[in-house]
C-alpha cells in the first residue's frame, strides 16, 4: 500500500492518492483506496475499483471517482474477443473555472466538460473515437459558447489509416475533415461552413479589434504527404474588422479566393476601409510548401481613405488619411522583396495623439537592441537566436503639399 501526497502553495491544490498493488505471476493488479484528495477535492472512488495490468498487455479496469458536485471520471474496459483491449474513458460535469485555477501555467477558462474517449487496440491499430463537449465556455473572462469537437481514427492496415474531424459551435457544425492516408499518400478533404469570426474576438481583446463575419470553403489535399496538390476556395460572407485606433471599418468584399494546383489565387480582390475606393490585391500565394508559402502579389489603391474619424474627448488619432498605393510582395517567406510607393494625398488632415505613458525616459529604451559580434568567443549568450530569414524593403514615401 502506497500513498502519493502532493502538497500545493495551499490547501487548494493539495493531492493525496492511495493505491494498493500486488505483483502476482500472470501480472499485476492495482486498486485504489476508497477516499482521496485531489487538487483540494475530496474524491469517493467505488469500492471495487481496479486496473489489472496482464502480460500480453491487455487492460481490465473499472474506476469510478465523483465528488459532492457529481464531477468526476469513470474509467472502464469492456471484454472482447475481437480486441486487446477495449478502453472507455468519461468525464462528467468538470468545472473549468474551479480547474484551471488550481493548475499553473494555464488560462483562465470557464464552463463545463464532459467528454468520451473510446480505445479499442484491433488487429489493424489503435482504433480511436470520442468527443469532447464544453457548454457555456469562457476564455479569460470572454465568453465563447457551446463547443463540440467528434473524432474518429481507423487504421484499415498497416499503412493506411482514416481520420475524421467534426467542430460544432453552439450546435452547428462548421468544420468537417474527412482523411484517408494510404503508403505515403494523402487523400482529404475540408470543408468550412458558416464559420463565424466572432469567436476570434475572444483571442483579440486587447488589440481593440472587433472581428464579425463568416467564412465557408472547400480544401481538398491529394498525393505525397510531403507536397499534397490543394484545390479549392475561400469564400468571405460580411467579414469586417472595426479598428477604433483608424476610425474605421475595414471590409472584406463578399467575393471567392479560389485555391487552385496549391496556390491561392487574388483576382481584383478587393478590401474597403472609411471610403468607397478599394483596396485592392492580384496575385497568389504558393502553398505547395506549406511551412514556406511563397508570395507574388501586387497591391493597389487610389485615394483610398485608410482613416476618417471625428475628434472625440479619448481620440488617439482622428481627422481623415487618404493614400495612393502601388506594391508587390515576391518570394518566399524566408526571403521577402516588398517594394513599391505610398502616397500622402493633399487632401489628408490627420492628427495622432501620443499618451503620456508611452513617453519614454532616456533610460528606457536601453538594451532593447543589442548588437552582438557572433565570432567573438568571449560572448557565450548567442545561443537561442532564431533566424527568421530575409526581407527586403524599400518603400517610396510621398507627402503632397497640403498634407
Amino acid at each position: 500500500n502506497t500513498f502519493f501526497t502532493f502538497n500545493g502553495n495551499n490547501s487548494n491544490s493539495d493531492t493525496k492518492i492511495g493505491i494498493s498493488t500486488l505483483l502476482m505471476p500472470e501480472g499485476l493488479n492495482i486498486h485504489l483506496l476508497p477516499h482521496t484528495k485531489l487538487l483540494g477535492e475530496e474524491f469517493r472512488i467505488n469500492n471495487n475499483n481496479y486496473i489489472n495490468i496482464r502480460k500480453n498487455n491487455a487492460i481490465s479496469a473499472d474506476i469510478r471517482t465523483f465528488d459532492k458536485h457529481n464531477s468526476g471520471l469513470h474509467l472502464y474496459t469492456v471484454e472482447d474477443s475481437a480486441a486487446i483491449n477495449d478502453i472507455t474513458l468519461e468525464l462528467f460535469n468538470i468545472n473549468l473555472g474551479k480547474l484551471t485555477t488550481k493548475l499553473p501555467f494555464t488560462p483562465n477558462l470557464s464552463g463545463t466538460l464532459n467528454s468520451s474517449i473510446h480505445l479499442r487496440n484491433e488487429t489493424e491499430g489503435m482504433v480511436l473515437s470520442g468527443d469532447i463537449i464544453s457548454d457555456s465556455l469562457s476564455y479569460e473572462g470572454n465568453y465563447i459558447g457551446n463547443e463540440i469537437a467528434e473524432i474518429v481514427y481507423l487504421p484499415k492496415q498497416k499503412n493506411n489509416h482514416i481520420l475524421s474531424l467534426m467542430l460544432y459551435h453552439n450546435n452547428k457544425e462548421y468544420l468537417n475533415i474527412y482523411g484517408d492516408y494510404n503508403d505515403g499518400i494523402i487523400n482529404g478533404n475540408a470543408t468550412l461552413t458558416k464559420l463565424p469570426l466572432k469567436v476570434m474576438n475572444t483571442f483579440t481583446k486587447e488589440s481593440n479589434l472587433n472581428i464579425n463575419g463568416y467564412i465557408d470553403g472547400d480544401l481538398s489535399l491529394n498525393g505525397p504527404l510531403s507536397t499534397p496538390s490543394s484545390n479549392g476556395f475561400i469564400q468571405f460572407d460580411s467579414v469586417y474588422v472595426d479598428a477604433p485606433m483608424l476610425g474605421s471599418q475595414i471590409k472584406l468584399v463578399n467575393d471567392k479566393v479560389n485555391i487552385k494546383d496549391s496556390k491561392i489565387k487574388f483576382n481584383n480582390f478587393k478590401i474597403f476601409a472609411k471610403g468607397d475606393t478599394p483596396f485592392k490585391v492580384d496575385g497568389d500565394i504558393d502553398i505547395t510548401h506549406i511551412v514556406s508559402p511563397s508570395f507574388n502579389l501586387t497591391m493597389q489603391a487610389k485615394n483610398y481613405e485608410l482613416i476618417n474619424a471625428p475628434r472625440q474627448k479619448k481620440s488617439v488619432i482622428y481627422g481623415k488619411l487618404i493614400l495612393d498605393i502601388n506594391a508587390a510582395i515576391t518570394g518566399p517567406v524566408e526571403s521577402l522583396n516588398v517594394y513599391g510607393n505610398a502616397t500622402v494625398l493633399g487632401s489628408t488632415n490627420v492628427t495622432y495623439v501620443m499618451p503620456e505613458n508611452n513617453l519614454a525616459t532616456n533610460n528606457e529604451l536601453d538594451g532593447l537592441v543589442e548588437f552582438v559580434n557572433f565570432n567573438d568567443s568571449i560572448q557565450t549568450d548567442v545561443e537561442n537566436t532564431n533566424d527568421f530569414g530575409n526581407t527586403t524593403m524599400s518603400i517610396m514615401l510621398n507627402i503632397e503639399e497640403g498634407a
